[in-house]
């Protein structure tokens, strides 16, 4: 479902999901947006309650968006232009994700994007990232 805006996404970043929604390129059964994963900062001892409520909130890493789909989460990380930092994003978030919850399989690393960069398309495929991108690139015609 296309909605007007999307947590933590930046502006540009919701725009691609948009798009990427209003194509029709997949329908989920069920998403969820900004997961937390990972560890938060380590904070002094004797540090306050609500301080460390606050830091684990603020500087866990956070994930787009999971979606599931016949069996299989779908960690996806939302970029208008997949490069190697939406890329490492994809591969670090989605074992952290597999590493914070106990999934009867593994999940599937995903970038969904308006344009890929030329050199990390074909490395995506060979890590075995899902490229969904709002444009068409032949070479990865097999990860749409």
């Amino acid at each position: 479902m296309v909605r007007p805006w999307y947590p933590h996404m930046l502006p540009q970043d919701a725009e691609t999901w948009t798009r990427f929604l209003e194509g029709n390129r997949m329908t989920l059964d069920a998403v969820w947006y900004d997961l937390h994963v990972g560890q938060a900062v380590t904070l002094p001892e004797g540090s306050p309650a609500w301080l460390l409520r606050v830091a684990a909130g603020v500087t866990r890493k956070r994930i787009d968006v999971v979606g599931f789909l016949g069996g299989i989460y779908y960690v996806i990380e939302v970029k208008p232009y997949l490069n190697q930092l939406a890329l490492g994003q994809a591969l670090v978030y989605v074992r952290l994700f597999e590493a914070e919850f106990a999934l009867p399989g593994k999940a599937k690393p995903c970038v969904v994007c308006d344009q890929v960069d030329i050199d990390v398309g074909p490395i995506a495929a060979q890590f075995g990232v899902m490229v969904w991108s709002n444009e068409f690139v032949p070479e990865l015609a097999d990860y749409r």
